[in-house]
């Protein structure tokens, strides 16, 4: 399987609200049908014991589930593309987009709100229709980054959006150096 990762350079902070869901493995159905409820989603996976290594590089140490599941935040009181009314984040969160965010994103997920900072993020996409199961692809996204000697760090992402009547799936995880040995 050819896994081309790319560097996306995310220039602004995205929002986003916590959602509710069944904490099974994620299947492309699955992918397929938040991605048409909600539009855009974030799945967030903690790095603990998410991933085993062996001498051929680094492998899903069981099912692929998420920690968290966020949807896109509704902004400025305009209709999204799913017809939810949106609004602005709330005055107690204050001017989000102008505070410092940690390099490491360290949230607490049992709050209402996420965050996924302006950085760059090691970055594969696919159509969930058309692919393998996410728990397959993702396995490749990091067995490419660690192939490439990427150096990332904090949470691994699944970013799902509904675009052209079909679920796009971006696998994201901030990178620190896109250098592929120290020193050079």
């Amino acid at each position: 399987m050819i896994t081309d990762i790319k560097i996306l350079h995310l220039y602004r902070p995205i929002f986003y609200e916590k959602i509710e869901f069944v904490s099974d493995e994620i299947q492309n159905d699955a992918i397929s049908a938040l991605a048409a409820r909600y539009g855009e989603c974030l799945l967030v996976f903690k790095n603990d014991n998410l991933l085993i290594s062996s001498d051929d590089g680094p492998h899903l140490s069981g099912k692929l589930v998420p920690l968290a599941m966020y949807r896109i935040a509704a902004r400025n009181n305009k209709k999204t593309s799913t017809g939810v009314a949106a609004t602005e984040p709330s005055e107690s969160q204050g001017d989000m987009s102008t505070r410092s965010v940690p390099r490491h994103i360290s949230a607490d997920y049992s709050i209402s709100q996420f965050i996924l900072p302006a950085a760059d993020y090691a970055f594969f996409q696919w159509r969930a229709e058309s692919s393998s199961q996410p728990s397959i692809m993702f396995e490749e996204f990091a067995r490419e980054i660690w192939w490439e000697q990427l150096r990332t760090e904090g949470e691994w992402f699944l970013r799902l959006i509904f675009e052209d009547g079909k679920t796009a799936v971006q696998a994201l995880r901030t990178v620190l150096s896109t250098l592929c040995k120290e020193g050079t």
